[in-house]
């Protein structure tokens, strides 16, 4: 779907015909590009459930450090104690380095929270952008795996990570750039150093980015990058176009665009790729997971788009308002894990019963982080045989 133009959005609205002019419009290493509106069945399934023990709200108990408006999570591999190893990111600008032990996988949860430095590189590279909103983090694929996903936790992890802005007329662009996690040694803390822009002078984004909504999802596989907007249409608006994903070939250096609406897509809130042609995204609208498959052949080209409900109770199983659903990541077995951030004023028990401690911890909006098993997820969309590629 790179080269071949796709059929004209059939849209009546002028955003639909100015999204359509812009994205056939030709610029400087952008060729190729064009809009592909997906339309193939989308495969229901039942909701998901927590696994046994989730979720648990994202704070340290132990240094009364908690998650500050958490956009995103990287799941970095197992260390060598076996605790499952996280990189945070936070809309005010810090990120945090995320250990979570869970003995047997469903006895009591427990989470250490421990700052990640900046590099003087670093900080020289973000001062340039007017708010540090860190949104989205992909860390590059483990090589030899069937999957695009960590094992175990490296001492130096390349990635990529969206700085969010509110738009060019604004005078605030979106930045996606090259970082490289590292530590000295075993157990010394973290720190992240930034290589520059992911591609040096692209902004094939900013056009679509809002106030309201920019670029909230990103997904490394071998070959191919993927970026997730949060939507097309500022908040309140009637959503007849969904949102866009933006498919990047690194081999031809070049970019197609695909609107979601036949998908049934309407917003993005964290993705992860498990292979160049697999692709695993929240939808924070719809409070869903969805699985895309591509066509291998013809990147941009949907083929296949199963969605799971997600089942999102507060710890302690009580229902509360309203869940938005801020990133996702998969760890080396196949679980998925997700995060919950508050959205002020919204986020509030909505039952009764609901005890004294549940209103406290919203009212404070510390983020809930959650795990779901992954198994029925890839049985049911034909993923199975990724995984036991990694068992063997």
């Amino acid at each position: 779907m790179l080269t071949t133009p796709a059929p004209p959005l059939r849209l009546a609205s002028a955003a639909a015909l100015a999204l359509l002019a812009f994205a056939t419009a030709p610029r400087a290493h952008e060729a190729g590009r064009v809009v592909a509106v997906p339309d193939v069945p989308v495969r229901e399934h039942a909701a998901l459930q927590c696994s046994p023990g989730w979720p648990v709200w994202l704070k340290d108990f132990g240094t009364s450090r908690r998650g500050e408006g958490t956009a995103d999570l990287a799941y970095a591999g197992r260390a060598a104690s076996g605790e499952r190893c996280f990189f945070l990111t936070e809309a005010g600008g810090s990120i945090l380095f995320c250990r979570v032990a869970q003995p047997g996988d469903s006895g009591a949860v427990s989470i250490a929270l421990e700052p990640v430095g900046f590099d003087a590189g670093s900080l020289e590279a973000l001062a340039g952008y007017r708010k540090w909103n860190l949104q989205a983090l992909a860390l590059e694929p483990e090589p030899g795996r069937a999957a695009a996903v960590r094992s175990t936790l490296a001492d130096t992890l390349g990635g990529v990570l969206v700085v969010a802005g509110s738009g060019m007329e604004r005078g605030d662009p979106t930045g996606v750039l090259r970082v490289r996690f590292e530590r000295p040694a075993a157990g010394a803390a973290w720190r992240v150093a930034t290589e520059g822009e992911w591609i040096a002078g692209a902004a094939f984004w900013e056009p679509f980015v809002l106030p309201t909504g920019s670029l909230t999802g990103i997904g490394r596989a071998p070959n191919f990058t993927y970026l997730g907007l949060s939507r097309l249409l500022p908040r309140g608006e009637l959503n007849v176009l969904g949102t866009m994903i933006f498919v990047y070939d690194h081999e031809r250096e070049r970019v197609a665009q695909v609107v979601t609406r036949k998908i049934e897509v309407n917003s993005i809130g964290g993705m992860h790729a498990l292979a160049d042609d697999f692709l695993v995204l929240v939808d924070r609208d719809r409070l869903a997971l969805a699985v895309l498959r591509w066509d291998a052949e013809t990147p941009g080209s949907v083929v296949a788009c199963d969605r799971f409900p997600l089942d999102l109770p507060a710890p302690g199983g009580f229902r509360y308002a309203i869940p938005a659903l801020e990133g996702v990541t998969i760890d080396e077995r196949g679980d998925i894990w997700c995060v919950v951030g508050p959205v002020r004023q919204s986020y509030r028990p909505l039952e009764a019963a609901a005890p004294e401690t549940l209103r406290v911890y919203m009212e404070a909006e510390i983020p809930i982080l959650y795990r779901f098993p992954g198994e029925r997820v890839w049985r049911e969309t034909g993923l199975a045989d990724l995984w036991r590629a990694e068992e063997r």
